[in-house]
């Protein structure tokens, strides 16, 4: 379940997904002053427990995207990889369906996937 997906100033979101696979959080934020958003997830409850949490995967959008285009992006993203946890899919797996979509739409410019 989505948790929290809260906007915050400078053009940036994140969601809290709790599923009965695995937890994780969703940051889309810009990496710099002059930079574009990208998405960054990471694995565990960074917020609970930062010990524990990883970054593990990264999107990075094509150049052709407005920052509009990339929080809503982060909607449909968080959407995605919650209902793949909810239907018992791991975060690897999950986040691997996403990426392939996202890249053969070229919506990604490019993804890691460490998970």
């Amino acid at each position: 379940m989505i948790q929290s997906n809260i906007k915050h100033i400078f053009c940036s979101k994140i969601a809290t997904i709790h599923t009965a696979s695995f937890k994780c959080i969703i940051s889309t934020a810009k990496e710099g002053l002059f930079k574009r958003q990208s998405t960054v997830i990471i694995e565990g409850d960074y917020f609970q427990d930062r010990a524990n949490a990883f970054p593990c995967a990264k999107i990075i959008y094509s150049p052709s995207l407005k920052s509009s285009d990339r929080l809503s992006l982060h909607d449909g993203l968080s959407n995605q990889i919650d209902e793949l946890g909810e239907k018992g899919l791991s975060l690897r797996s999950a986040i691997d369906l996403c990426f392939r979509e996202l890249k053969e739409k070229g919506i990604a410019m490019e993804t890691i996937n460490l998970a």
